[in-house]
């Protein structure tokens, strides 16, 4: 993706997030207004890997949040993390900030429903990755304030996502949709139906 444009909407995208992290490392803020920051905004993908995917958009989400850090602060301060298997006590999907712990350094803060629980980092779970981007069918069953979506170059052999994953990302958006990806890929999207609905049909067509 075009660095400049993506950077900017990243750093305005998370600006909520890096204030309320900063009151809260400071002492005039608190958790619950960072969850609710957090839940303003997220990046939405169609994969993991190369440039539009989410281990490269977290990467570089993490170096903005750590430039924005104050000195003294621990680098992995605000870092999300997304468990992304069913591990004892951990749900696939559940989401971990670390934030300051009462006694000094960093914990693992997760929000279940209406409560907020901590755990010491030795207690994370094995399966983790970030959690600034995460891809369409990561954050089915979620909604945010606004949402990025990235519209990825459609392989020249086809496949790619298709307007039903188009849909499902749209709609993750409360508020604010905004699209990063070329008058191509929005077309080579919309033109592509979702293969298992296609395939569906046929087979009724057949009966």
């Amino acid at each position: 993706p075009p660095a400049q444009p993506l950077d900017a909407q990243l750093q305005a995208g998370f600006a909520v997030y890096r204030e309320a992290l900063l009151r809260l490392w400071q002492g005039t803020g608190s958790e619950a207004e960072v969850w609710r920051a957090w839940a303003a905004f997220r990046v939405l993908c169609a994969g993991h890997h190369g440039p539009w995917g989410t281990r490269a958009l977290n990467e570089r989400c993490a170096q903005q949040l750590q430039g924005a850090l104050p000195p003294g602060a621990p680098p992995q301060l605000g870092l999300p993390l997304l468990v992304t298997r069913n591990q004892g006590p951990w749900v696939n999907g559940d989401v971990l900030l670390l934030l300051p712990s009462t006694g000094g350094g960093l914990e693992a803060a997760v929000q279940r429903g209406e409560s907020l629980q901590r755990v010491p980092l030795e207690q994370l779970p094995a399966a983790l990755e970030g959690a600034f981007a995460m891809t369409v069918h990561k954050a089915q069953g979620s909604e945010f304030d606004a949402v990025l979506l990235l519209l990825p170059p459609t392989p020249a052999q086809g496949g790619g996502p298709s307007r039903e994953w188009l849909y499902t990302g749209a709609t993750r958006a409360r508020q604010r949709l905004s699209l990063i990806g070329s008058d191509t890929a929005l077309h080579q999207v919309l033109a592509n139906p979702d293969e298992r609905r296609s395939g569906l049909m046929r087979m009724l067509a057949r009966i």
